[in-house]
């Protein structure tokens, strides 16, 4: 079953697979990546709607991976996540392992919620109910719309992210939404609160700052008494007026606060921390690692400007006060 990364390319995918949207967790010596992935066939433009599923591999460098096959794939017919998975997260908690994801099913193509599988043994994944944990919520947040809107975005309700937020000791769900009311440019981070990684409470935006369309894969690092919130974006999601002043780019953002309901002010003056056009994306801290955090994205394009969707080398993140600096070479 495991297979690794060819000598003819050292960037990562499954066998035969597409591969984007990786998030990581850090197991003593290993780091498991988890990723979305398609058959590597016909428009890789539609891969977003094909039986997606979500593949794990795993690695002891960083570079060379262990692909450990397919953990979880849609759906029965009929259910809520039926006709693709989208961008999840993981965590190893009281000897089970937690699969938070995003689910789309085709009676409303674009509608998404977040559900949760849980395994003892990183193999077998069995859902924890036959509904969503966190089925998008009409009050607090923008839900409408059934096409995508005029800047080319989706409704957004997806891509959770989990952590324990170290001053309350709550579990603090975070992922991508769309704050009320309805409009556009108002992408925000969403938020949500358990005890029990079960049941959760849907809170206001933890930050919707009005700029962006559109705020995928957030992230948040606690370290050294700061919290730091990262998430990708593209430059045509940048609010025009908001353009006017900082030159929209692609890529991995990120904001900087002393509180986790505080206000957030931008890393490094421009809350840009990478900007690579359309080729790295999604990037997600991995492990922390000789002092400073080791962050991984996924590669659009080769140097011929052909799509490949693959696991990107080891990125070098240093995290120091209000800046964020990244040593990317792909």
């Amino acid at each position: 079953m495991e297979s690794k990364t060819s000598d003819t390319d050292s960037h990562y995918a499954p066998a035969g697979m597409y591969l984007w949207d990786p998030w990581f967790m850090a197991i003593e010596e290993r780091v498991h990546a988890f990723y979305l992935q398609a058959a590597r066939d016909g428009n890789h433009d539609l891969r977003h709607h094909n039986a997606v599923s979500i593949g794990h591999a795993v690695s002891d460098d960083l570079y060379q991976w262990e692909q450990q096959g397919t953990i979880l794939s849609p759906g029965k017919p009929g259910t809520w996540d039926s006709m693709a998975l989208w961008t999840g997260f993981t965590l190893h908690y009281g000897g089970q392992y937690y699969l938070f994801y995003t689910g789309r099913h085709t009676g409303e193509f674009w509608k998404q919620n977040i559900g949760l599988a849980i395994s003892t043994d990183l193999m077998n994944f069995e859902r924890v109910s036959e509904q969503p944990i966190l089925p998008h919520d009409p009050e607090l947040y923008d839900t409408t719309g059934e096409e995508q809107n005029e800047v080319g975005n989706p409704p957004t309700w997806r891509d959770p992210y989990i952590f324990k937020d170290p001053q309350s000791e709550d579990w603090i769900m975070i992922f991508s939404a769309r704050s009320n009311p309805p409009g556009l440019y108002n992408g925000c981070i969403g938020l949500a609160r358990s005890q029990n990684l079960i049941d959760w409470e849907i809170q206001p935006p933890l930050f919707a700052p009005g700029h962006y369309d559109e705020l995928e894969t957030p992230q948040i690092l606690h370290y050294k008494g700061l919290y730091y919130l990262f998430f990708s974006t593209w430059d045509r999601c940048y609010h025009p007026d908001f353009a006017k002043i900082r030159t929209p780019t692609s890529g991995l953002h990120c904001y900087v606060s002393e509180d986790l309901y505080g206000s957030y002010r931008p890393a490094n003056q421009t809350g840009i921390v990478l900007g690579n056009g359309e080729n790295l994306y999604s990037v997600r801290m991995a492990t922390f690692l000789r002092d400073r955090y080791m962050a991984i994205g996924w590669l659009n394009f080769d140097e011929k400007s052909d799509f490949i969707a693959r696991l990107s080398h080891p990125i070098p993140m240093n995290l120091d006060s209000d800046r964020v600096i990244a040593d990317f070479a792909p």
